[in-house]
């Protein structure tokens, strides 16, 4: 018996602004041609339509019977949740979508961070949540203790 299972890290939709692609941009080496710099811009800005994909990825998984798990990031100082986003999150969880936590990096060595990330998450769902995927899969010594 094969099983597979389905997952998206969503920590996208937070960063994808105009900003976000200059500063992308402005943090290249100097050294970069504009072609490279073009095509910084252009897998940014594709990137950020992705987002606007998810109605059709949604469609795909109905059409085959699956459902997914989305890794949601919640720490606040990169990635805040507003009112659309927690709409979708509480939209894929009625649908019966699993939402996890995608969480920190810092997390991984702090439970009290994992805690308030968890907790932030569940917030908007209203309801526990068991999944976590620790970002760039980071983990250290007690992560799996948290």
């Amino acid at each position: 018996m094969t099983v597979i299972c389905l997952s998206h890290d969503v920590d996208g939709p937070f960063e994808r602004t105009y900003l976000g692609l200059l500063s992308e941009v402005v943090r290249r080496p100097l050294d970069l041609s504009l072609r490279e710099i073009l095509d910084t811009v252009r897998l940014r800005l594709r990137k950020r339509r992705n987002w606007f994909f998810l109605p059709r990825l949604l469609d795909i998984e109905r059409a085959h019977g699956v459902r997914s798990t989305f890794f949601f990031r919640t720490d606040e100082e990169r990635y805040s949740i507003d009112d659309f986003i927690g709409l979708t999150i509480r939209a894929l969880d009625s649908e019966g979508f699993e939402i996890g936590l995608h969480a920190s990096v810092a997390s991984a060595f702090n439970k009290d961070i994992l805690r308030m990330e968890k907790e932030r998450l569940e917030s908007i769902v209203g309801h526990s949540i068991e999944g976590v995927r620790h970002h760039y899969l980071t983990l250290g010594n007690s992560t799996w203790d948290y």
